[in-house]
């Protein structure tokens, strides 16, 4: 006797229910472990453990144990999170973990040291509390200061308050630099009776622990796991003068403010009034370069845009007053797209964007070699589906062209030439002096460079960063810096590149701006130089080191 159709129909669904969760979680493993203090090898509860790449987590118990279930097999970084602990100097293969189906990853083991902490309190010369002075703690290397940018280095930051103390949390164990920047402009209360100053005034300058100027001259200050440690010192002064003047022609009236950048790339702002004029009450001795901040900011929250000043500021011994400064011209720059031997392409997978040429830039103004000129960079422009393009209220200055392509279809594609009023510029850049014409060719045959990266024992390192350089040590077109993270197994590629040689180079860390001299040099003594001709390919490993 058959069951009723009702009871066959119950009974499918009751296995379904059963099933389901079996099936789902086929092809699928579990993680699991435990997080303790590196102190005292108790477990820490609260703490984040996440499997990058997708996102899958928990959270420590009690006595810190974690298990992760229903993880997809594969290769996973792990990070080990909680507010006031870092993760104890570990290997980086030790925070990779490889999920297979049906199977656990059990016993994986993190230890955690608590954050430590920097207070300290800021004076002037005589012992006095100086208030709202910017305190920050940057990591040092193993000899001084790290060859990191500052951005990379800052851990922390805070201010002093009305006793001019100052508090930094959530430190790393480690050494460190610490900089007090004041206020720009702040400084010492003048003597009212002191007839002797003249134009000059003191301001405040950027101090290091103990009371130096630069950042290679800093004492360093040890941070231990769980402790506080203590720093005072007071502020340098640096006299300073008063800079003023008036923005000539219609362009006031379209410029809010005024911004002046010097060779270390720190800067000073003021407003511009209702008839063009501007005053910095406080400027050291130096060169600057002179930006207009333009009123078309945009409404809808959109980037700052600036209108440079050709001539810069020389500031000495002495106030500069009835300054008249001349905005530059800018223009639009136009033209067309083709591919080398081919027609039918959709040229609006594409989009152009013009960078500027900073080296160039620096020498036209006549500035040293150590001057930081502050260059807009326009945004990238879409293509039309011709290959046409226009990008329009351009900076006057020399650009290079970079392609941005939105679709693979590309990727193995380069500039090849870019002709301006019949002459090639794809190496040497164009010219924007209120406008410019191109003509710009690209050909789908880049070159090709793949490999494998490498710690110094032959593992295989994954997430490590993959960068070329040009292999003369200058400053050379977009086309010749490249970087890509590497993959499973530490496989990487890199495509579209320009024929030519290159330094081959990889790093544990984000590497930041790779166009400066500094990573350039560094890209020299580590890197494998690679020379590679139009459609070539070559393979390469690398080797880096583990943090």
């Amino acid at each position: 006797m058959k069951p009723p159709l009702h009871v066959l129909t119950a009974c499918m669904w009751v296995m379904w229910l059963v099933c389901a969760p079996a099936l789902g979680q086929r092809g699928a493993g579990n993680v699991s472990g435990k997080v303790v203090s590196a102190q005292s090898g108790q477990g820490l509860r609260k703490v984040t453990v996440r499997l990058k790449t997708e996102e899958y987590e928990a959270t420590t118990d009690a006595a810190g144990a974690f298990r992760i279930e229903g993880v997809p097999a594969g290769e996973y970084t792990v990070t080990v999170t909680r507010t006031g602990y870092f993760v104890a100097s570990t290997a980086e293969s030790a925070m990779q973990v490889t999920v297979e189906a049906g199977l656990e990853v059990a016993g994986t083991l993190y230890k955690m040291d608590a954050a430590g902490i920097v207070t300290g309190k800021i004076t002037e010369a005589d012992g006095d509390p100086v208030v709202g002075v910017s305190v920050t703690v940057l990591r040092r290397g193993e000899e001084g200061a790290s060859e990191e940018s500052r951005g990379e280095k800052e851990v922390g930051r805070g201010a002093t308050n009305d006793l001019g103390e100052f508090r930094v949390a959530n430190v790393p164990a480690g050494m460190y630099a610490i900089m007090a920047e004041p206020a720009s402009g702040q400084g010492p209360t003048a003597n009212a009776g002191d007839k002797t100053r003249g134009s000059k005034r003191a301001a405040y300058v950027i101090t290091y622990y103990p009371g130096v100027p630069e950042e290679k001259q800093a004492g360093p200050v040890l941070v231990k796991a769980g402790e506080t440690a203590a720093v005072n010192f007071g502020l340098l002064t640096k006299e300073t003068y008063r800079v003023s003047g008036t923005v000539l022609g219609g362009a006031s009236a379209a410029v809010s403010g005024i911004v002046l950048t010097s060779s270390s790339g720190s800067t000073l702002s003021a407003a511009l009034d209702g008839a063009g004029q501007f005053e910095f009450p406080s400027v050291e001795p130096g060169r600057y370069e002179a930006r207009l901040l333009l009123k078309s900011v945009g409404a809808a929250g959109g980037k700052p845009k600036y209108q440079n000043v050709r001539t810069p500021i020389e500031v000495s011994n002495e106030d500069m007053v009835d300054l008249q400064l001349q905005p530059e011209t800018r223009g639009t720059v136009s033209g067309t797209f083709r591919r080398e031997n081919e027609g039918n392409v959709d040229w609006s997978l594409m989009a152009v964007t013009l960078v500027p040429m900073t080296a160039v830039a620096t020498a036209e103004a006549g500035a040293g070699a150590d001057t930081v000129v502050t260059v807009e960079v326009p945004n990238p422009t879409a293509l039309n589906e011709d290959g046409t393009f226009e990008v329009k209220d351009v900076a006057a200055g020399s650009y290079w062209i970079e392609m941005e392509a939105k679709s693979d279809l590309f990727r193995d594609d380069y500039v090849k030439s870019v002709m301006e009023d019949g002459r090639e510029t794809v190496e040497t850049g164009f010219a924007v002096n209120g406008g410019a014409t191109l003509d710009v060719v690209m050909s789908g045959r880049g070159a090709v460079i793949e490999g494998t990266v490498v710690d110094e024992k032959g593992y295989p390192v994954v997430d490590a960063y993959v960068v070329t350089v040009p292999s003369g040590g200058k400053e050379s077109r977009p086309g010749a810096y490249q970087r890509v993270q590497t993959k499973a197994k530490g496989v990487f590629e890199l495509h579209g590149l320009n024929p030519g040689e290159y330094v081959v180079v990889a790093v544990g860390m984000n590497p930041g701006d790779v166009r400066g001299a500094e990573f350039l040099q560094k890209a020299g003594e580590k890197g494998v130089k690679v020379r590679v001709e139009e459609g070539e390919r070559k393979s390469v490993e690398l080797v880096v080191e583990r943090r």
